[in-house]
């Protein structure tokens, strides 16, 4: 065993295992397979390490350490890491004075209204209030770009192709981010009319680019923003992306009512790629998906196999004969890998299929919408003839989506947006009716409703067609992309749909699969918690979100924005009314902006009417509170709730959608009453609520009063 080298090696070239024996263990070395066992009654380490007894490490130690992330794997398809923690940030991170480069931020945009209001005040404070300096407004003093009776966008400006037209403004940041949320707040204008409530976006879409603009992310949309206060903020956090972007930009594609539209302030919150000072260290558990099972499947395309659009789309189950033929001309989105759809053009895929009679199927797939339209419909797939009961049609329409087969139809009432990914699933049984068919949207079943005749399928034209339907008119294409399709023959169970949904719901930005702890705060599906416990970014309950307030003074004198029509210096209670009409500085608080305001012109004055509309289905728990004082004599006044009627006060007859809340009965002059009430009300999301009036005759309301509606969702 002689000492080869004068750095201190030993050569043990002749000899196979070599065991240094202690008073009380052992280390042996196998120099067969270079392999080190230490401990009480090691005859021959097991593995490249074998350690037997106490074991004590000391100093730095690195697992599977990569990009400052240290990784424990261990046969399983749980993932533990242990990141170095970086901070999420405000951008900008520094007050602009300028449009262009301007401390390594550059900012323009569509249009802005003077020197004084140009894109870079979208990103900063207002200096004043009543008229202030610094906010971004556009277009161009003098030229009216929104309708002041609806605040529809009335020129042409487009931030691309594929996004909403409407002015907009741009920001490129001197390092890339990964998006979080953003908020927007109104321009705090409080003179002429309340200008920064009505100048203020309503509708519009945030995009994000990493290639200066060349192509764009769809980051998320703000949908019915009708701020109440002059620093309301909107937050839009509804998204999840995996990559980093140094563009944003902000498209107003409707406001509240002005000629000119803007922000006050625009406030971008996100993770930097590169945080040199970041120092701490989050605990992130993320789990793997199970591929889903392929049997059963009759069809299978999937935009992943492709870098470009192919001439013909394989069938993944293997049988050629169900190969799909794009028809004119449909696209291909390489970053997405998905197929894209342009309704203008007619665009789909076509195939035969082995469908026939009446033909037991889940149908599933992953889609974006681009001009989801309120006429017409968007077809996503077709089979069959254009015969009640001879073809299997899913379409959405008017916030439906519909599973149809001609005049026999099941139908679930949701609200998709525009740009934002989903995953559907539909399934059919072979029984009639509602008890034959079940829609899903991104792993969750939807209630639905049954219209029209009760028959069994009969399937026999076994053309399928996705991405349109099988005649030529453009109203009822599709236009969007459809990253993948699949049509299996039987029913895939709710645990197998949610298998489909999780398998990519993290590819297309539903969230992540783990839990991050983080700063002291625990994410579920979110690598960024913001509360304690943040589930997915929201966590629903009682008392939690949604949920809202409106409530009044005391006391409220009788004014524009009070109840009913004007007659003297009381108030007419008419046969129907949005009574009572409310000022919009009465909403306390709407933790998840389900509240909506709409002027309701009267006979001499204009009040206004409150619209509740549910973000998710579930059941809704409604409070309603009012004391009023009387001039005059009446049979009665009730209060109730209607739900899906906006207009419940044009008409006798009341809706087979009202829930009563209460009514005062033989009322007297100069008297005092008080009616309170609560509902729990089962809403689809998208439904409205909405409270109103009904009284005899005229019934002259007084001076004084109190009002108080407030909502939650229970489950």
């Amino acid at each position: 065993m002689p000492i080869a080298t004068p750095q201190g090696t030993l050569d043990f070239k002749s000899v196979d295992k070599v065991t240094f024996v202690g008073a009380s263990s052992n280390t042996v070395i196998d120099t067969t397979t270079g392999s080190l066992g230490v401990g009480v009654g090691v005859g021959g380490p097991t593995s490249n390490l074998h350690v037997v007894g106490h074991t004590r490490l000391e100093g730095d130690i690195d697992m599977l350490h990569t990009a400052n992330t240290a990784s424990i794997k261990l046969n399983s398809n749980v993932v533990t890491e242990f990141p170095r923690s970086k901070k999420l940030i405000k951008y900008p991170r520094v007050v602009l004075t300028a449009n262009g480069l301007n401390q390594g931020y550059t900012v323009s945009g569509s249009d802005d209204y003077s020197s004084g209001l140009t894109f870079y005040g979208a990103f900063t404070p207002p200096t004043t209030l009543s008229t202030p300096s610094g906010a971004w407004l556009a277009p161009t003093s003098g030229t009216t770009g929104y309708s002041t009776s609806t605040g529809e966008y009335l020129l042409s400006a487009q931030l691309h192709s594929g996004s909403l037209t409407g002015e907009y403004v741009q920001i490129v940041l001197p390092e890339r981010i990964n998006p979080v949320y953003f908020t927007v707040q109104p321009r705090p204008e409080s003179a002429n009319n309340n200008q920064g409530l009505l100048s203020c976006i309503k509708e519009g879409e945030i995009w994000a680019s990493n290639d200066s603009g060349t192509t764009w992310t769809a980051m998320g949309t703000i949908q019915n923003f009708t701020p109440t206060g002059l620093y309301q903020e909107y937050v839009v956090d509804n998204f999840n992306v995996s990559g980093y972007y140094d563009t944003f930009a902000l498209i107003i594609h409707k406001n509240n009512g002005q000629v000119f539209a803007g922000v006050g302030e625009w406030k971008i919150f996100g993770v930097p790629e590169y945080d040199p000072d970041a120092a701490g260290v989050d605990m992130k558990v993320t789990s793997y998906p199970n591929v889903p099972n392929t049997d059963w499947l009759d069809i299978y395309y999937d935009g992943q196999d492709y870098t470009s659009m192919p001439t013909t789309v394989d069938n993944k189950t293997g049988v050629s004969t169900y190969d799909a033929t794009p028809i004119n001309g449909v696209g291909f989105d390489a970053t997405q890998k998905a197929f894209t759809f342009d309704a203008n053009s007619s665009q789909y895929l076509s195939s035969s299929t082995p469908v026939s009679g009446n033909y037991i199927h889940t149908i599933s797939m992953w889609f974006k919408g681009t001009n989801l339209t309120s006429t017409g419909g968007d077809t996503l797939m077709w089979i069959g003839d254009n015969t009640d009961n001879k073809r299997i049609e899913i379409y959405i329409e008017n916030d439906l989506i519909n599973y149809n087969f001609r005049t026999n139809n099941v139908e679930a009432n949701t609200k998709l947006e525009n740009n934002r990914w989903y995953h559907l699933t539909c399934t059919y049984n072979g029984t009639q009716g509602l008890a034959g068919r079940e829609i899903y949207v991104d792993g969750q079943r939807l209630f639905t409703t049954h219209s029209g005749n009760l028959a069994d399928l009969n399937i026999t034209n076994s053309t399928l067609n996705v991405g349109g339907y099988s005649g030529t008119t453009t109203t009822y294409m599709f236009s969007g992309s459809i990253a993948n399709f699949r049509f299996s023959n039987r029913v895939l169970t709710p645990d197998e749909v949610w298998q489909l949904y999780s398998y990519q719901k993290e590819y297309f930005g539903h969230g992540d699969m783990g839990m991050t702890l983080k700063a002291g705060r625990l994410g579920i599906g979110t690598s960024e918690p913001r509360a304690a416990l943040d589930v997915m970014g929201r966590l629903y309950g009682p008392g939690t979100i949604p949920c809202f307030t409106i409530h009044t003074g005391d006391y409220w004198g009788v004014d524009y924005s009070s109840w009913g029509t004007t007659t003297g210096t009381n108030w007419n209670v008419v046969y129907r009314t949005p009574l009572p009409f409310i000022q919009r500085t009465w909403l306390e608080y709407d933790t998840h902006n389900v509240i909506s305001f709409v002027d309701y012109p009267t006979t001499t004055n204009t009040g206004t009417k409150t619209i509740f509309t549910a973000p998710m289905s579930g059941f809704y728990h409604f409070s309603f509170n009012i004391g009023f004082k009387t001039n005059s004599g009446n049979d009665y006044v009730a209060f109730m709730l209607t739900k899906n009627d906006t207009e419940p006060y044009n008409g006798p007859n009341s809706g087979v959608n009202d829930y009563l809340l209460g009514v005062a009965q033989q009322i007297d002059l100069g008297m005092s009453y008080h009616i309170g009430s609560s509902v729990n009300i089962f809403l689809k999301k998208g439904e409205t609520v909405v409270p109103y009036s009904r009284s005899v005759n005229s019934l002259y309301v007084s001076n004084g009063g109190g009002f108080n509606f407030s909502g939650y969702f229970i489950g």
